[in-house]
């Protein structure tokens, strides 16, 4: 999966953790100074097998936090989750787990955290816990978990918090079905991003704009707002939110019986979704493809019949 190591260096790691100057013999008592030695070895000792998974790569990091967190060493642990990893993504460990498909650890991570840290803390891995429970289906679960990071991002002015939190219930309203609230965060979202002048927030509300017109049959105005999403991701450079555009023309045009053009992005999309290993994704891609297969080839051998009739 990997032609290099998604790792930071080591030195950059004790960096950002600020271990580089830890005096690890003065730590008392001498169980609190095994965790920290224990730390150090996992983040410089530790060697990837040879064609090792996604997770084996990072174990050395998710081992580390759990030494931290074994200390209460909470801070140092939380800095643990929020490393950017060198993948297709450039994401932190705790969003690239879920681009992987590790849901099940991310929610355990998340879980011994969260409440125990600052409120910025809590709202960006409540927005992460979303996100879980949205690709795991459990979408009233997500709602409660955007909720919560909302209010945490509103009461410590937090606006990259929470213009995440808007966009993320804009988009888990709509899958529930629930259009007024869907279109009241994403108005929100869309208000708060122009102000700002943030480019890919804008991309993102396009975007929500765009299912929650497929959600209500208007396939022609989801077309041009996945479309205008596509355009921002492609200038921004933005694959993961290029991915989500291409899945979203594949679903419109699909609607719209035009279903080689809808096997086109399908398969776009899939591409990306490989090149960057997301998990979830690769599974809706094939998915969306197969139908649109089917649905092809049943309007190829209708026009066929016509022309033989």
């Amino acid at each position: 999966m990997f032609s290099k190591s998604p790792l930071p260096t080591q030195d950059a790691l004790r960096a950002e953790l600020d271990l580089l100057n830890l005096s690890i013999r003065s730590i008392q008592p001498p169980r609190r100074r095994t965790h920290y030695q224990a730390v150090l070895n996992w983040l410089t000792r530790y060697q990837v097998p040879s064609e090792a998974s996604a997770l084996q790569q990072v174990r050395g990091l998710l081992e580390s936090f759990q030494h931290l967190y074994a200390v209460e060493d909470l801070r140092r642990a939380s800095q643990i989750l929020t490393i950017r990893l060198h993948t297709e993504t450039n994401d932190e460990l705790h969003n690239q787990l879920h681009t992987w498909g590790y849901c099940q650890a991310q929610i355990e991570l998340y879980n011994k955290l969260l409440g125990r840290l600052d409120a910025q803390c809590d709202s960006i891995f409540l927005n992460g816990l979303g996100l879980v429970h949205r690709s795991l289906g459990n979408y009233e679960a997500a709602r409660l978990a955007y909720e919560r990071s909302l209010a945490l991002a509103m009461q410590t002015q937090d606006t990259e918090g929470g213009k995440t939190a808007l966009c993320n219930l804009g988009e888990i309203h709509c899958l529930s079905q629930d259009y007024p609230k869907a279109i009241d965060y994403t108005q929100q979202a869309f208000h708060l991003a122009q102000r700002l002048n943030d480019v890919s927030t804008l991309g993102t509300v396009l975007g929500n704009l765009g299912l929650i017109y497929q959600s209500m049959g208007d396939y022609r105005n989801a077309v041009e707002c996945h479309q205008r999403y596509l355009q921002i991701s492609q200038r921004l450079n933005d694959c993961v939110a290029a991915m989500n555009a291409l899945i979203g023309l594949g679903i419109a045009h699909h609607e719209l019986g035009q279903y080689s053009e809808a096997i086109n992005f399908h398969q776009q999309s899939l591409k990306i979704a490989l090149d960057i290993g997301d998990r979830f994704s690769q599974g809706t891609a094939l998915g969306n493809l197969a139908v649109a297969y089917q649905f092809w080839l049943s309007q190829k051998g209708l026009l066929n019949m016509r022309k033989n009739i």
